[in-house]
């Protein structure tokens, strides 16, 4: 890995981490506690907003794959890492920080259904960047015959 390419790699991941908090403080609310200060009960409990918070990931991740399939760019793989990487983060702060009645089980839901979600929408959005990258480069030179991309790059050492 040279060492342009890595300083470039941790700013494009470190955007995708930022954008996830900044996208969850437009859409989502931050304090998802069931219980006030008071201890009252607030009406309001976490898992009414769970549709919500898998709905902004996948939305942040389609506008990912779409963007970098646009822009033929690899490195949106490292953004979608950054998005999964920051939404995991944000709703681990969220769910520990939540004042609940009873015991806090983010850690369980989290460990059954969050890391296997994150993990499964990494991979899946590496091979569609992947795939979709490889097919608009191909796209792109299909029109040209060998003989007019072999004189463009010109000769093999």
């Amino acid at each position: 890995m040279s060492a342009t390419r890595t300083p470039r790699r941790l700013l494009w991941f470190a955007v995708g981490a930022c954008a996830a908090p900044v996208a969850w403080w437009l859409t989502l609310p931050w304090d998802m506690s069931e219980i006030d200060r008071s201890g009252r009960p607030t009406g309001i409990s976490g898992d009414e907003y769970a549709w919500n918070i898998v709905a902004l990931g996948a939305i942040g991740l389609i506008v990912v794959v779409a963007v970098s399939v646009v822009v033929m760019s690899p490195m949106g793989q490292i953004v979608a890492f950054g998005w999964i990487t920051g939404m995991a983060a944000t709703l681990s702060w969220v769910a520990m920080t939540a004042r609940v009645s009873g015991a806090n089980l983010y850690l369980a839901s989290f460990v059954m259904f969050v890391g296997p979600l994150c993990v499964l929408s990494a991979v899946l959005a590496w091979w569609l960047i992947d795939i979709g990258v490889r097919v608009r480069r191909m796209a792109k030179w299909s029109h040209v015959t060998l003989t007019e991309r072999f004189d463009e790059r010109g000769p093999r050492p």
